[in-house]
Parts: C-alpha cells; sequence; structure tokens
C-alpha cells in the first residue's frame, strides 16, 4: 500500500457513506481535492528532478518547460489547473518518476506546458518533443504529427501556432464562447469535445496518446470522423444519463468525478472493453457500447474504480501484499486482495443499478431482475473473503463494514425465484471450473496477477 496523500481526513461517517455508495458532493469533492493535492506533490517531485536531467539539450528543454509550466501555474492558476489537473497527465509523469525521463515523458512535460501557457495566455516560443506520432497538449486536445519530430510552439494569448520539422503550420484560437475550447481549421487538430449534459462537463478525447491507450497507432483518420464518432457518443450519453438518473442520485452525482472518456479502438463483435487507472483519476477508457444502457452499466462499474482508487490513496483500507490467492467470481485467475476489494465494490454498485431499474423501467424489468441477481449472487460468493481479511485497517473495517449491510439490504429484495436459482447455479458453475485452492487460500504462484491497484488493471 502506498502512503495517504496528505489532505483533509475522511470521517467515519463519510467512509460508511462512500461504503453505501451513497457519493454526497462534499465527500466527492474531498476526494478529487486529494487528488489534485497528490499532482501538485508528483510534479514538485519531478521539477526537483530536473537537475539530474543532464545539461545536454533535452535536458536544458526540460527545465525550459519546467519553467513555463510554473509561470502559467502562478499567471493564472485558474486557468492553468485544468491542464496540470487533466487525467492522462498522470501517467507519463508517474512513469518518468519511476523510470527516468524518456521520449514519452519528455513530450508529456513539453505539452502539458504549452496548454498550461496558452490557457492562461502567456507569450511564449518554445520547442515540444513529440512521441508516438501525436503532440497531446492536456485539457486542449492533440495534433497529429505522424512521426516523431519537434515542434515550434509559438503562444500571443488568443492564438496558439504550431509548426512542425516540415514547415506546416497548424493556427489554433481560443474559443470566443468562453468555453475554454481551441479550433484550429485544419484535420489534423483533434480537439476535447464535450459529451452533452450530465452534472459536470465531460470530454470526449480522441486524441489521447496511443502508448497511453495500448492502441499504437491513430484511433481515428483525419477525414471528418471524429466529428461523426463524437456524435455517436454523445447519441450513447443522452440516452445513458436517464438511466443513471433513475438509477439513483448518487449514481448520477458520482459522474463529477469524471473529466473525459477515452475512446478505444473497436474489437470484434460484442468485445467490449473498459478501464480506469489509478494515474488518471477521472479517465475512463473504453470502446464504444453497443447502446445506452452498456454505457451507464460500464459508467457505473468504473466510476466505482475511481472513487474507491481515491478513497485508498487518502485513507489505505488495508495493508494486504500483492499475492494472487483469492477466488473471484468475475475472473478466472485468483486476485490479490486489492483487485478482490475493487471487484466487490464494483459489482455491488452493479447490482443496486440492476436493482433500481428493475423497479423503474417495466419494459426491461426481467432482464434487469437476471443482472441484479447475478451480480449479487457473485458479491455473496466473494464477500467473506473480504470481510474476514486481518489486513484491514481501521478505516478499512468501517468501509468494509458498510459494504456488508449494503449487500444485506440489497438481498431482502424480492426477487423472482426463477433469477435467484440461476444466479446460484450460475456461481456455483463458475467456482466448480476454477482450478485454485479453496477461497481465501494462497495460490500456487505460477501465473499470479500484478497489484490492481498500482498497473491500472482492475476485475
Amino acid at each position: 500500500m502506498s502512503a495517504a496523500v496528505p489532505g483533509p481526513a475522511l470521517t467515519a461517517e463519510q467512509l460508511r457513506r462512500l461504503g453505501q455508495a451513497e457519493s454526497d458532493r462534499p465527500t466527492l469533492e474531498t476526494l478529487t481535492a486529494a487528488q489534485h493535492t497528490k499532482r501538485l506533490l508528483l510534479l514538485r517531485l519531478l521539477f526537483d528532478a530536473l537537475p539530474a536531467a543532464g545539461d545536454g539539450t533535452a535536458g536544458a528543454l526540460a527545465r525550459e518547460h519546467a519553467d513555463l509550466l510554473v509561470a502559467a501555474e502562478r499567471a493564472d492558476p485558474e486557468r492553468a489547473r485544468p491542464a496540470l489537473f487533466y487525467p492522462l497527465v498522470g501517467p507519463w509523469l508517474e512513469a518518468w518518476l519511476r523510470r527516468g525521463a524518456d521520449a514519452e515523458a519528455r513530450a508529456g512535460l513539453g505539452g502539458l506546458a504549452v496548454a498550461a501557457a496558452a490557457r492562461t495566455g502567456l507569450r511564449f516560443t518554445t520547442r515540444v518533443p513529440v512521441a508516438g506520432g501525436y503532440l497531446t497538449l492536456p485539457a486542449l486536445g492533440g495534433l497529429w504529427v505522424g512521426r516523431p519530430a519537434t515542434v515550434t510552439a509559438r503562444g500571443d494569448g488568443e492564438r496558439l501556432v504550431l509548426r512542425g520539422d516540415d514547415g506546416e503550420a497548424v493556427t489554433l484560437v481560443r474559443s470566443a464562447d468562453g468555453s475554454g475550447a481551441w479550433r484550429a481549421d485544419d484535420a489534423r487538430w483533434l480537439p476535447l469535445r464535450p459529451l452533452p449534459g450530465g452534472p459536470g462537463t465531460v470530454y470526449l478525447d480522441h486524441a489521447a496518446p496511443p502508448a497511453l491507450t495500448g492502441e499504437r497507432q491513430r484511433p481515428l483518420s483525419p477525414e471528418g470522423h471524429v466529428a461523426a464518432e463524437h456524435a455517436r457518443w454523445a447519441a450513447l450519453w443522452r440516452g445513458a444519463l436517464p438511466l443513471l438518473r433513475a438509477a439513483g442520485p448518487q449514481r448520477y452525482a458520482a459522474l463529477r468525478l469524471l473529466t473525459c472518456v477515452v475512446p478505444l479502438r473497436a474489437g470484434r463483435a460484442g468485445d467490449h472493453k473498459a478501464g480506469t487507472s489509478p494515474q488518471s483519476f477521472g479517465a475512463v477508457m473504453m470502446r464504444r457500447p453497443a447502446g445506452p444502457q452498456a454505457l451507464a452499466e460500464t459508467l457505473t462499474h468504473e466510476v466505482q474504480h475511481a472513487k474507491l482508487g481515491a478513497l485508498s490513496d487518502l485513507a489505505p483500507l488495508h495493508e494486504a501484499d500483492d499475492r494472487a490467492r483469492f477466488w473471484a467470481p468475475w475472473r478466472p485467475d485468483p486476485r490479490p486482495f486489492d483487485g478482490l476489494l475493487h471487484g466487490v465494490y464494483a459489482h455491488l454498485e452493479l447490482a443496486d443499478f440492476w436493482h433500481r431499474l428493475a423497479a423503474a423501467d417495466a419494459a426491461g424489468r426481467e432482464q434487469a431482475w437476471q443482472r441484479h441477481a447475478r451480480y449479487w449472487a457473485m458479491v455473496d460468493a466473494a464477500l467473506p473473503q473480504v470481510r474476514h481479511e486481518d489486513r484491514l485497517t481501521d478505516a478499512g473495517q468501517i468501509f468494509v463494514g458498510a459494504l456488508v449491510e449494503r449487500h444485506a439490504g440489497l438481498g431482502e429484495t424480492p426477487v423472482p425465484a426463477r433469477h435467484r436459482a440461476e444466479a446460484a447455479e450460475f456461481v456455483a458453475r463458475v467456482r466448480a471450473a476454477w482450478p485454485g485452492p479453496a477461497p481465501g487460500t494462497s495460490a500456487p504462484g505460477p501465473g499470479r496477477a500484478p497489484r490492481t491497484s498500482r498497473n491500472g488493471r482492475r476485475p
């Protein structure tokens, strides 16, 4: 477990409410503020490490970018911080601190400095290395360069001119509508586009670095496909929001934790993929789902991971090791305790989600009861391992106690007997097919899963 992030301590009541998924706005703001504090601390560590970056061109440029970033923050913190706190800054920043400054990390620092300076209206000129074919400008968008290159960036407050090694320039203009968006009449520029509605602004980010998404190729071609893809996502988003409202005001309010959705390339038919990372709090990466209902379920699932990751940074819940030794009905492989806890938290939320939709949607009631019963049964099978873990912290005891209460309360719901029976049979089949030891005992050494809370993989 990592040390707790400095910040306001969560009260026992807040821990209990988080375990019950009653995410009031002040508690969500506390989690977000702690993640922002963590980001500022990591940047401070990066700045402290820059003298060791060497006296060559790369080291000097990195220090120049750090100075530009500091100048932007001092000039107008309110405008600079959306770039500093943008979720996709986290992965390259933490990678730099762990492994040193590789090409992607240096490009990340340069892009962050340019984005913050442009947002605050500073006049500046600097050169930025490009990795993976993209120049990514957090909270603004991204420029498709197509090959490793260096881009010269020049800002004058209202315009940002980006000129590549080939001499071609793309001119970005600050939108006059006060939205903070930057526009360019050039298909190589991929602006952030907000999704419509919701309790806060959530962007669809087509400019995420391919190295971050694990898809080392350009997600979309430049011939107008970005606008068309945004329209598809916007329609799904509009359809998902009423479902999230129907499934409880706290679930809808929890969308405030999100800043962006990063679309991934489509897989095989019916193959849906989604994930969050503790390094990129506020981002969900996913393939475009089949419909609004699938999007609502995915957002419910992934927001729980984001919430628990932020909570664990602020108040560590356990001191368990990384050994993959726990059985989870939703995975074929043994899980480390942290992965099991994340899975229980997310699947219990899904059980509640479908329970509320069963009550609200007569047309889809049978499917909703079936989904509710299956998720509840899976949590019922896994929760005793969490409840009896002897390395829970005091905060963890409160949190897990609330999970147990919530699960028991959902178990009192009158569910059609056939769905309860089918769910029990499903869990029994999964358990019988699992080759590992009895739940809660040590798993064989080969094939142990990496620690969930540190590598971004989620149950």
